[in-house]
């Protein structure tokens, strides 16, 4: 067995790769995903090999890769709910603009995805940190900023980190790291209110429509600035072709309307559709440089008057603590 995976193309098409790759993403579909087709999941398991092997075929010619359409799941936000005399209703209307655009992504590329994610997991992983380090540690707060969608890792003597890629176990605990999400903000204020004399606020961001802003070519820069020395440049190639989905022609006219309503621009074609296994590490990978542009802020003044103190991140969930003496 190999102890870790990295971008090469021979190595992905292996079977103890799409194997494992399918094991993860199968779990994570089934616990997590309320609108998945668990028949097609069923359908699989009962011809895996056959499915696997397949795989594998279609991967000996990446430049010939095309991923299946993707077909549009609205689901409502959270939002005020009540009874009328015709059942449950939204308190507001359900406009485009309250709509989540979940997508139902077939499992074929569902799987490849993982597979891809699972050989540049230690890369991305260990340049975001360790997320099980103690936060109280200023100079250890530098080192670490992101939370959410973290991959279920060990941390060697070197201070890499390496995911479990031979269990099922994909993302660590929710729990877990949004405790520390929410605790390190009102940590850091409370030591900042001890010791400076203005006022401490804790802001709380986020990203808007994060995931459907990114744009394939978007994603694919990303991920090409973790290639090293000697990978295999298909790997990357392959990359470009998978995270690269469009609308099924029965739901295009459906996605429009909700981009137009956002306001998000061109959404004819989508990197990390919501219901994407892999997306919310993707989604990381994308947003590690943003991370470290703005922890080089803290300790700085990021407008006149207001000194930001710390900064963490969960997903596309921002908390800033700063202070600042322009409000009495």
């Amino acid at each position: 067995m190999i102890k870790d995976l990295f971008p090469d193309l021979e190595i992905l098409r292996q079977e103890y790769v799409l194997i494992q790759a399918w094991k993860k993403t199968s779990e994570y579909i089934r616990y997590h995903s309320w609108f998945s087709d668990t028949l097609e999941l069923d359908w699989i398991t009962a011809d895996l090999p056959n499915f696997i092997d397949g795989l594998s075929t279609d991967l000996v010619s990446p430049e010939t890769w095309e991923s299946d359409s993707l077909r549009l799941v609205p689901a409502p936000k959270s939002q005020k709910w009540h009874i009328t005399k015709d059942g449950w209703e939204p308190v507001e209307s359900l406009g485009e603009d309250r709509l989540r655009p979940l997508a139902h992504i077939s499992i074929r590329d569902q799987v490849v995805a993982t597979a891809l994610m699972l050989c540049l997991a230690n890369r991305i992983e260990t340049r975001q940190g360790d997320p099980t380090i103690p936060y109280k540690d200023p100079e250890t707060r530098r080192s670490i900023y992101s939370y959410g969608n973290r991959l279920f890792c060990d941390n060697d003597d070197n201070g890499q980190l390496r995911h479990r890629w031979g269990t099922r176990k994909l993302y660590r605990r929710f729990f877990a790291d949004y405790r520390s999400f929410v605790k390190r903000p009102s940590y850091v204020a409370e030591e900042v209110g001890k010791n400076y004399g203005g006022r401490v606020f804790v802001l709380n961001l986020d990203l808007k429509q994060f995931y459907d802003r990114i744009r394939p070519p978007d994603l694919n820069d990303a991920i090409r600035t973790y290639k090293q020395d000697g990978d295999d440049p298909g790997f990357f190639d392959l990359c470009k072709r998978v995270f690269n989905w469009t609308w099924h022609e029965n739901d295009e006219a459906d996605a429009t309307a909700y981009s137009k309503c956002v306001g998000i621009g061109d959404f004819s074609r989508v990197a990390l559709p919501q219901g994407l296994v892999s997306a919310g590490f993707f989604a990381n990978a994308i947003l590690v440089p943003f991370d470290e542009a703005l922890g080089a802020q803290i300790g700085e003044d990021i407008v006149d008057g207001v000194y930001l103190h710390d900064a963490c991140r969960y997903v596309d969930d921002l908390r800033l603590v700063v202070s600042t003496d322009a409000i009495s």
